[in-house]
């Protein structure tokens, strides 16, 4: 018989109940308070929320998921998406028969890996499993063996493992991998595959042919490598995909003319390079994210704009503190960032805005390092043709008498750092706010 533990959120506790013999779970008052002290520890140690969390109304696209945890560290844990019934079964590899203990709504495996610890922190969403090395293993990484017969599909995108329904639409995944050391820092982990089939294209999975694993199981490795400092915990999370596979500050949201909507950027575990994509209409209407492709430059309070042709131009931002003047263009139909122009000088917390013409004023930001402010440089981009100071005058006329022509005073900026238009006539000259430039024409062709 199958020993498991069923995990579901009443509260702000996990409340447990056996598919075998519910006494074979129960702990005594000693063993309970042991199992709550070393939660505690870790808690304090490494400054990560180990602490379980509490049941809130799941809103917008956010998918409930049902964990049944093994009473063994040796035996399967399995993750379901309650609403589809897609489920995935994992264990982890080369561990002992550690027995499940259970407090503060956690539930930890002693010793299991080689002398490490296992905890899984189950939430409304899925589990969080947590493997704690007190001090640098022989090898940097974990091992997994994942039953995979109940999934149509599979798709490994920007360290994303996502498994997809037969229309497409991803519905469980693994979100990317991470480290956090002694010291609290935060270091990226890797996901590979092997073992069976998967998609590799970053373009949005819905409604595409979906790569069958072909095979019952795969093996998936979480590795990890550099200048990290024990001891150190190691976090991959299995859930459901109603939200992002990545926590983000400062990122930007686009949304797409098919509808979707793109998540680019931020401060994260990524570094600031990754992407996500969500589609509304997916799932009967609760809608999925999903990965796409990354991009070449990590940053975060950057701008995103949706260009004429849909692509969406990503220009500036910063991470870990400096500014960068790159920028990339994102093509929905491959899902991929290309490198284009970079601008004149660095920004961040900068403004960009899509003109009539189809070309992108991006005007103000400041660059952290230096400290400089830009508030009255103004750069354009034509969408084909790269970056370039704004015109003295602009290449066609605003409504009115043919003589008015638009010119751009002091590179483009006033002097308060407000970009705007200027007309002048020979009895006066005047300000137009950028707005006005709404009503103007497109530019004649060829010109």
């Amino acid at each position: 018989m199958r020993r498991e533990v069923g995990a579901s959120l009443l509260g702000a506790l996990v409340v447990l109940s056996c598919s075998a013999d519910r006494a074979s779970v129960a702990l005594t008052a000693s063993a309970e308070v042991s199992a709550s002290t070393r939660i505690t520890e870790l808690t304090r140690r490494f400054h990560v929320p180990l602490s379980p969390v509490p049941t809130v109304a799941l809103a917008g696209g956010a998918r409930a998921a049902r964990v049944a945890l093994p009473l063994v560290a040796s035996e399967e844990v399995t993750v379901e998406d309650e609403t589809s019934h897609l489920s995935v079964r994992f264990a982890l590899e080369h561990v002992q028969d550690a027995r499940i203990e259970v407090a503060d709504g956690m539930a930890l495996y002693r010793g299991a890996l080689d002398g490490a610890d296992v905890l899984h922190r189950v939430h409304a969403e899925g589990t969080e499993d947590f493997v704690v090395f007190d001090s640098r293993p022989a090898h940097e990484e974990l091992t997994y063996s994942v039953d995979v017969s109940r999934v149509p599909g599979l798709r490994l995108v920007s360290n994303t493992l996502e498994f997809l329904d037969a229309t497409g639409t991803p519905l469980l995944r693994v979100a990317p991998p991470y480290v956090v050391d002694a010291s609290g820092q935060r270091h990226g982990a890797k996901l590979a595959v092997s073992g069976c089939a998967y998609d590799t294209s970053p373009a949005g999975p819905w409604g595409r042919t979906v790569t069958n694993p072909d095979a019952e199981r795969c093996t998936v490795r979480v590795t990890w490598a550099g200048n990290i400092t024990y001891p150190a915990i190691v976090d991959p999370a299995w859930v459901t995909t109603g939200s992002l596979a990545s926590s983000r500050r400062f990122a930007t949201a686009s949304v797409l003319p098919s509808g979707k909507v793109l998540i680019a950027g931020g401060d994260s575990v990524s570094g600031g390079t990754s992407a996500e994509l969500f589609d509304l209409a997916a799932n009967g209407g609760a809608g999925t994210f999903a990965a796409t492709g990354s991009m070449a430059t990590g940053r975060a309070e950057h701008t995103a704009s949706v260009l004429v042709s849909g692509k969406v131009l990503v220009s500036g931002g910063a991470y870990n503190i400096a500014a960068t003047a790159s920028a990339e263009l994102y093509d929905p139909g491959t899902g991929t960032f290309t490198a284009t122009g970079s601008m004149a000088v660095k920004r961040s917390i900068h403004t960009a805005s899509v003109l009539p013409s189809g070309k992108v004023l991006v005007t103000g930001g400041v660059d952290p390092v230096s400290g400089d402010t830009r508030a009255r440089s103004c750069t354009t981009l034509p969408e084909t043709r790269g970056w370039g100071r704004s015109p003295a005058r602009a290449p066609w006329p605003l409504p009115g008498p043919s003589t008015q022509r638009v010119s751009w005073p002091r590179a483009g900026c006033s002097s308060r750092g407000a970009a705007t238009a200027s007309s002048a006539s020979p009895a006066r000259r005047s300000s137009i706010p950028l707005a006005m430039l709404a009503r103007a024409p497109s530019p004649p062709r060829g010109r």
